[in-house]
C-alpha cells in the first residue's frame, strides 16, 4: 500500500500517570497541591511532565511553557522546580557540556556559545566551561582532531601537512569551526 508510512499523520497519546487533579485539590501531587488555590496547577503539572522526560534549563523551561501558560503561572512553576530542586542551571550546564567535549571533540568557545543558545547566562556558561575543560585537556582533543583531519584529507587526494596545498589553512578553520581558541591551533 501506498499509505502515508506507519508513523506519519499518527501520535501515539501516552497514558497519563497519577490521579488527575480535580477541582477540589484531591488527588494533588505534593508538589501542586500548595498551588490548587492560585489557579496555576496547570503550568506546575507540565513543568513536571516536561522534567521528568528530561532535564532542562529554565530558560528553556520557561519557552515551553509560556507557549500555553500566562507568564505569572510560568513565573510560579519555574520558583516552585527551584524549591523542588528539580531546576538547577549549573547542575544542567554540567551535564550538557560533559558529553560535548569528551565524545564530540568541542573546544571552549563552540561550548559557551551553545550554553548561551539554550539560555544560560554568559557568566555560568564560562564558569562551568572553564571549569570542566582545562589547557592540556584542550590542546591534547586539538592534536587528535588535526591529525584526524589531515588522514581524512589525505585519503580524499590532499596532500597532508603542505600548507602550499591548503592543509593549514582548512586545519585552522575545521578547529575554529569546533570551538577551539586561536593559541591551541597555532
Amino acid at each position: 500500500g501506498g499509505g502515508r508510512g506507519r508513523w506519519r499523520g499518527r501520535r501515539k497519546k501516552l497514558p497519563r500517570s497519577g490521579p488527575s487533579p480535580s477541582k477540589s485539590g484531591q488527588g494533588l501531587t505534593a508538589a501542586t497541591e500548595d498551588t490548587v488555590a492560585e489557579g496555576t496547577v496547570p503550568a506546575v503539572k507540565q513543568a513536571l511532565d516536561l522534567l521528568a522526560r528530561s532535564a532542562k534549563s529554565r530558560a528553556t523551561l520557561a519557552q515551553a511553557l509560556g507557549r500555553q501558560h500566562e507568564p505569572g503561572d510560568v513565573a510560579h512553576a519555574l520558583a516552585r522546580m527551584e524549591q523542588l530542586g528539580l531546576l538547577d542551571d549549573r547542575a544542567w550546564a554540567e551535564d550538557y557540556v560533559k558529553p560535548r567535549y569528551q565524545r564530540r571533540g568541542r573546544g571552549r568557545e563552540r561550548l559557551v556559545a551553545e550554553l548561551r543558545s539554550r539560555g544560560i547566562e554568559q557568566e555560568l556558561a564560562v564558569s562551568v566551561v572553564g571549569r570542566l575543560v582545562d589547557d592540556e585537556g584542550q590542546e591534547e582533543l586539538a592534536r587528535r582532531l588535526l591529525k584526524s583531519f589531515l588522514a581524512s584529507r589525505d585519503r580524499a587526494g590532499s596532500v597532508a601537512g603542505n600548507p602550499a596545498a591548503g592543509d593549514g589553512v582548512a586545519a585552522a578553520r575545521y578547529l575554529g569551526r569546533r570551538g577551539f581558541d586561536w593559541p591551541v591551533y597555532t
